[in-house]
């Protein structure tokens, strides 16, 4: 799926939270209760609240209670809506943890960058590595607009995420002036980036 489509199903989807809120509707569609997880129950309602509840004390209620922490389908949406956003600007962070668990879960655990320090990693590495992700589907290439004080050597360092990702530079160049004007810049405070992002 294209990031133009996850935007288009994450921005309906936002839409018709705001439907629903119009129309006071107060329920979980059951189809919808019999599909989450435990686990994505937890998140989504610590998505929604936050400032009140931490996953610890979420993880102690029962999967009812946590569904009337959730309340209705606009919670849902809202937490879908947002996670689809995510997925668009997600970049490839080369943190331990992702590397670790690519190497025990999809890649090849005796593969010499299983077992080497991502601080001695060099460019062949890095570069190695994303051959691997991109193989098993993992990453994809796009085209990320970034404030012009991001440096290229930073774009895969976890403070450093994309203000918007487009499939092709084109779109990106496009909608630059647009992206200026939500974040309060000129367009010459922008640049575009070719970046890897996550699956």
């Amino acid at each position: 799926m294209t990031l133009r489509e996850l935007k288009r199903i994450s921005f309906y989807l936002e839409a018709l939270a705001d439907v629903l809120f119009d129309e006071n509707h107060s329920i979980i569609q059951p189809k919808v209760v019999e599909s989450l997880t435990r686990e994505e129950l937890i998140n989504i309602a610590f998505f929604l609240y936050q400032t009140d509840w931490t996953i610890a004390r979420l993880e102690l209620k029962t999967d009812q209670e946590l569904l009337a922490i959730i309340g209705d389908d606009i919670g849902v949406l809202l937490y879908i809506s947002a996670m689809l956003h995510r997925k668009t600007i997600e970049v490839l962070s080369f943190s331990k943890t992702e590397i670790d668990f690519f190497f025990s879960t999809k890649g090849n655990p005796i593969h010499y960058l299983a077992n080497k320090e991502t601080e001695l990693w060099d460019g062949y590495d890095r570069t190695n590595f994303r051959s691997l992700l991109s193989k098993a589907g993992l990453i994809r290439k796009v085209f990320g607009v970034y404030p012009s004080s991001i440096r290229e050597a930073e774009l895969y360092q976890s403070i450093s995420l994309p203000l918007a990702c487009f499939d092709t530079l084109e779109e990106a160049n496009r909608t630059l002036s647009n992206i200026a004007v939500t974040e309060k810049l000129n367009v010459i405070d922008l640049v575009v980036y070719q970046v890897w992002i996550k699956n």
